[in-house]
């Protein structure tokens, strides 16, 4: 494992006296994949800490996800209202991929819509260049900076980041899994339909057509027991959909390798099939793009955090959806490539101290 700094950079703007963010690049290079990542934080006190876990998780990835495309990531630490943190709840962070794209070369389906990585990896070339004009890194990430902040002592009961490698201690939070789930948001752990009102996503294609209804690849996957069809576009109408994103543990995952995975629970499996989180009240960036709280022990792409969890079933649901797959697909030289801004589907990690308190801790 090969860890390359770029620069580092510190930048003082004298007039006013003020201190810019502390601004960081790197590159790591694991087994599998090369990720290069540029990384921001609000403040100093913490940032060599911060960005000694951030390589850590990423390297997670880039031991286990094959690409021979580097893997562009921007990671910054932000204060701000729409990340709040409070004493009993605080969204620890939110993250995606910054485009997505459908009908690339080497795509294994037609017509359903990627993460930029994910789909470069298949495509076994950058597909979103960045002489496209979109932006030229495949995952974005935002961290709550309000932890570690004395100015809100009072956030999550006085808890604060936590940047070793054990389960934290008191309210402390672990920022290796909040970074870790986030990047696999980013790595295709993403749902992009809406399933609030059981609309696709839609990518505008070439020549001024209307836009496309289209599946995406982590749909294609989403199973409800109660109808016995997936929640994709040629199974459900958009209500079906709705109705299945709400059937509390009927919504299950149906992939071959995160059912194999499956043995691993000793709850949270519908008929041999993983549950997905489906609540009876709609929950918007969260609903059916997380695994159920019902898991045990705690799985890592919950939609809460929790102080312990195993990562085997999102490793094996990222070999689902493609990542162990590069090569051979069912588009041709003449498709067009549709790409669409991913920005707007950020998913967040919540977390709240009472159902903390309550869950069980489960050895890694």
């Amino acid at each position: 494992m090969n860890i390359i700094r770029r620069s580092v950079s510190l930048i003082m703007a004298v007039a006013v006296l003020l201190v810019s963010p502390l601004v960081s690049a790197f590159v790591v290079v694991g087994s599998e994949s090369t990720f290069s990542v540029n990384f921001t934080s609000d403040d100093t006190l913490y940032d060599a800490d911060r960005e000694e876990v951030a390589q850590r998780a990423v390297r997670f990835w880039a031991d286990r996800l094959s690409s021979s495309v580097p893997i562009e990531v921007n990671i910054a630490f932000i204060d701000d209202d729409a990340m709040p943190c409070e004493a009993d709840r605080a969204v620890l962070g939110n993250g995606g991929a910054t485009s997505i794209v459908a009908n690339f070369a080497n795509a294994p389906f037609r017509n359903t819509v990627y993460p930029v990585a994910l789909a470069s990896a298949l495509a076994g070339f950058d597909v979103v260049p960045p002489a496209s004009g979109i932006d030229a890194s495949d995952i974005s990430i935002n961290l709550n900076a309000r932890l570690d902040d004395n100015a809100y002592a009072a956030c999550l009961g006085g808890g604060d980041w936590y940047y070793g490698n054990a389960e934290p201690l008191g309210n402390d939070i672990s920022l290796y899994s909040t970074i870790l789930h986030e990047l696999a948001h980013g790595l295709g752990f993403q749902l992009y339909a809406d399933l609030g009102s059981g609309e696709l996503i839609e990518l505008p294609p070439f020549q001024g057509a209307s836009p496309i209804p289209m599946n995406d690849i982590f749909l294609r996957y989403l199973y409800d027991l109660n109808s016995s069809a997936h929640l994709s576009k040629a199974e459900m109408t958009n209500g079906e959909r709705v109705n299945a994103a709400t059937s509390m543990n009927k919504l299950v995952w149906d992939g071959a390798a995160v059912s194999q995975a499956a043995s691993l629970l000793s709850s949270g499996v519908a008929q041999g099939k993983v549950m997905m989180f489906a609540p009876s009240t709609f929950e918007p960036a969260a609903t059916a793009a997380h695994f159920s709280p019902a898991l045990s022990p705690d799985e890592l792409m919950e939609p809460a955090n929790t102080p312990s969890f195993i990562p085997d079933l999102t490793v094996a649901l990222m070999d689902d959806i493609g990542w162990s797959d590069q090569g051979g697909g069912q588009s041709t030289a003449s498709d067009s490539v549709i790409t669409g801004d991913g920005g707007g589907f950020l998913f967040g990690l919540l977390l709240m101290l009472p159902l903390l308190a309550r869950r069980p801790r489960t050895s890694i």
